[in-house]
């Protein structure tokens, strides 16, 4: 049994099993465990970067003094028989330490703490400073510890508990203001609060005057004790949050442990989707040289593989509209929305059109109500719509970096791309704008098919995959999970897109009218039967119905009837033709309020041409009147037709076809090259030349 005096080990005791248990029964003690401090078991590497390089030196000094005495037999002596006092004689009178005490001290603590060489570390010394007097309030201060101050001002006094409980409130007014923060804003906040005095004035009129003063400097704490107690009572991770507040702490700086796998069972599982402003200008279809600005890039990714499963490109939000558009082409066969923008692939390129039976999105206010419906559940089964923490994109990780892939590996290299601070010497992106929105779209789709088939991912290889060879590109991964971790998935068959635009989309309202049914300004049909009958409706008068679209796609809408078949309809065409087909609904909405404008501008033309239409012919009638002496007649009060019409009518052919005759037979005898003087009976029918 070991015995401590004033911090020192003492020569262990040796009892027999009976004497101690009986000494502990006379003295009350009670059996407990005993750490011994963890500095024992460090290695001097690990102490070396802790900073105890001096503690290292200490213990070899002391091992070389004392190994001679630290032999088996020499211990065995020690504790058992007539001791080794002569030999530490020996060990003082050769150079050693100046006293047999010095001696016994390290043995006894060698032996207490285990017999090793770091038992011999001076680790009481992390424990300097720890025991200095605490005072609770400023009058129980008796001396200011630390070293003086090197310039000639008045010391400040000592810290006291009351004082750090005022450090601890000046850090929370700080951490619930959620502002801009420093160490010296907040010494200057903790001054102007807790060290000042304020006094008043009488002026004599009644008035008073206020007087803050500042308290002298011996009964206050310098900058530099408010900077080193503030940083003791203030942890790293609750000083962090601090300087950079809970959301941008939880976003940016915050460890992190787990992984966006967690939970996960295998491919289709849980799909995240998120947005992102594309740093690229669209061009205009309509008018070269314009640009319709930089569309909103909306992707779904397949959490457990990291494959892009869905995509929408669109000019709105980001918001929830786009995210439910990125939702239903996750869902659908590629191969037909591939074909829209003029690619021929297969379903072996881009094989993701699977219900997924999670999905992870922000949390948005607008998301609870318009993607999160009970059709999601009714139509399409799935399970789970997952919020992450607002403006936390970190929660959805596996689809936050792959954005920036895209934007490193294809968009900053395309014409009209934004990828660095623009010079205000140079030619703005947006001036050079090049590809058109469906171009975009089938260069995006052929950057994801790349990505899906040749991205490394193998910290994402599954045992059973890696047994079974499978290759580490994203694709690979959520195709071999698919078979064996998912039974095949749930994949949207052809006949099932319909249901899932309807669960997916927002609702929306069209009006039938007995010619078609209006929507944004487009008109759409379908041979459809019920939709016939809804044309006949429509004549006695016009009504609405709940339709769904896709808005990169303009050519068809979706409707639902009463008895659950879902009805396309599609956008009418003359000849196949349309100024409006393929494009997305907002470059076509931008096109429509165009030529609303368009349409404003022919009406104000046709008033300027109409004004010189009647200019000309009311000249045209009065010269007429003129040279034939024609005076228009007064107004007839005759209730029948006016006799003598047909006869006047016929002589008015006839004198017609004489002059044609005339004109004709002038026309096929005069030579090619002759010019004839007009004849006075020429002028009578030449109206071109009278109205212009």
């Amino acid at each position: 049994m070991f015995r401590i005096a004033k911090g020192d080990f003492q020569k262990p005791v040796v009892f027999s099993r009976v004497a101690l248990t009986n000494f502990c029964i006379e003295n009350s003690l009670i059996e407990q465990e005993y750490d011994l401090p963890p500095e024992l078991s460090f290695s001097d590497r690990t102490l070396e970067s802790q900073g105890r390089t001096n503690w290292l030196k200490k213990r070899d000094s002391n091992w070389l003094l004392l190994r001679s005495i630290i032999t088996p037999d020499l211990i065995e002596q020690y504790l058992f028989g007539n001791g080794i006092s002569q030999q530490i004689l020996d060990e003082v009178s050769t150079g050693g330490w100046a006293n047999k005490s010095a001696y016994y001290r390290a043995l006894n603590r060698y032996i207490a703490l285990g017999m090793t060489k770091n038992a011999l570390l001076p680790i009481r010394l992390k424990n300097s400073g720890t025991h200095s007097p605490k005072y609770k309030t400023v009058q129980e201060i008796t001396v200011k510890r630390g070293r003086k101050s090197k310039f000639s001002l008045d010391q400040t006094r000592g810290i006291c508990e009351a004082d750090k409980t005022k450090i601890l409130a000046i850090a929370n007014k700080f951490k619930a203001a959620n502002k801009k923060f420093s160490i010296q804003a907040a010494f200057k906040l903790f001054d102007a609060t807790y060290q000042r005095t304020e006094m008043q004035r009488d002026l004599g009129d009644g008035g008073i005057q206020k007087i803050t003063l500042p308290f002298a400097r011996s009964e206050c704490l310098s900058y530099h004790q408010f900077y080193y107690h503030f940083r003791k009572l203030i942890d790293a991770e609750t000083l962090a949050k601090i300087q950079h507040g809970h959301l941008k702490y939880a976003k940016d700086i915050a460890a992190r442990t787990g992984s966006a796998r967690d939970g996960i069972v295998g491919a289709t599982h849980r799909y995240e989707v998120d947005a992102t402003v594309l740093d690229l200008y669209v061009a205009y279809p309509y008018k070269a040289g314009l640009t319709v600005g930089r569309p909103v890039l909306y992707l779904v990714v397949d959490v457990y593989s990291s494959m892009i499963v869905g995509m929408y490109l669109g000019f709105s939000g980001p918001d929830w509209s786009g995210v439910a558009q990125a939702l239903a082409n996750a869902c659908i066969d590629k191969v037909e929305f591939a074909r829209r923008y003029g690619l021929d692939i297969s379903e072996s390129d881009w094989p993701a059109h699977h219900i997924p039976r999670e999905i992870t999105i922000d949390n948005g206010r607008e998301y609870k109500d318009c993607v999160i419906s009970s059709a999601l559940k009714s139509l399409l089964g799935i399970s789970a719509v997952n919020l992450a923490a607002a403006y936390r994109g970190d929660c959805k990780g596996t689809v936050e970096r792959t954005f920036g892939v895209l934007n490193d590996s294809l968009v900053h290299h395309l014409q009209g791309s934004i990828f660095k601070q623009q010079d205000r010497t140079e030619s703005h992106p947006s001036n050079d704008a090049n590809y058109t929105y469906q171009q975009v779209v089938g260069i995006l789709i052929n950057e994801i098919i790349f990505q899906n088939k040749s991205a490394n991912r193998l910290k994402k290889l599954g045992f059973k995959a890696a047994i079974d060879g499978c290759d580490i590109c994203p694709e690979a991964i959520y195709l071999h999970s698919l078979q064996h971790n998912m039974a095949g998935g749930r994949p949207t068959k052809v006949d099932e897109q319909a249901k899932v635009y309807w669960a997916f989309l927002p609702e929306e309202e069209a009006t039938v009218t007995d010619h078609g049914i209006n929507f944004g300004g487009l008109e759409y049909i379908s041979d459809h039967s019920l939709i016939a009958s809804m044309f006949t409706t429509a004549i006695k008068k016009r009504f609405k119905i709940p339709v769904k679209r896709l808005k990169d796609y303009v050519n068809c809408l979706w409707y639902q009837a009463k008895s659950g078949e879902f009805i396309r309809l599609d956008l009418k065409r003359i000849n196949n033709d349309s100024r409006y087909l393929n494009l997305p609904w907002e470059i076509v909405e931008h096109r429509l309020f165009e030529e609303t404008c368009i349409e404003h501008g022919a009406k104000e033309k046709e008033r300027y041409h109409r004004a010189e239409r009647d200019s000309k012919i009311g000249a045209l009638i009065d010269k007429s009147a003129v040279e034939s002496n024609f005076a228009p007649t007064s107004l007839s009060k005759r209730r029948s037709m006016q006799p003598g019409i047909k006869q006047r009518k016929v002589a008015q052919q006839q004198q017609n076809r004489n002059a044609e005759g005339a004109m004709l037979t002038r026309m096929l005898t005069q030579p090619a090259n002759t010019q004839q003087e007009p004849s006075a009976e020429d002028d009578l029918y030449d109206i071109d030349g009278e109205l212009f």
